[in-house]
């Protein structure tokens, strides 16, 4: 998994309305395994527990749970799902506020915020194709454009 293209996925996460977030649980659910082991991967994994509705947790940790002990990673996404269960906390953006932009709007601030260098043109590009992509299309993106996994 390219490092630009899980950003863009928890960058999605961040903006996405509630349904949307779900649609993208489910498509790295299809995944997990695969996500958790990477180096990237496991970023996505953390944010989908991070982002997840309150709904989704308990088929979240119960998908996530059997793969803890063997991956490198899962002391991290452990203790985020812990947190998360513990704290029983509604799903907002990285920063606890939920704005009233449209999702597009909100890409566009977002993508104006960005530094003019190499990384931010390169992550500001994969959110504006990200922009008219169904969560399919975006997980498809980690794995094979912009760079992602080659499979």
């Amino acid at each position: 998994v390219n490092k630009y293209s899980s950003c863009v996925i928890e960058k999605c996460f961040d903006i996405v309305s509630e349904e949307m977030k779900e649609m993208i649980i489910a498509e790295v659910l299809t995944d997990l395994k695969k996500l958790m082991w990477d180096g990237y991967g496991n970023f996505v994994v953390q944010s989908a527990v991070d982002h997840a509705p309150a709904a989704m947790l308990p088929a979240l940790k119960e998908a996530i749970l059997p793969f803890i002990s063997d991956c490198p990673y899962g002391y991290r996404i452990e203790g985020k799902l812990n947190k998360r269960l513990k704290k029983g906390r509604k799903s907002t953006g990285r920063d606890g506020r939920t704005g009233s932009l449209s999702p597009e709007q909100q890409l566009l601030q977002m993508m104006m915020k960005c530094n003019v260098n190499a990384q931010n043109q390169r992550e500001a590009q994969d959110i504006s194709v990200a922009q008219g992509s169904t969560p399919q299309q975006l997980l498809e993106m980690l794995r094979v454009g912009g760079g992602g996994v080659q499979t």
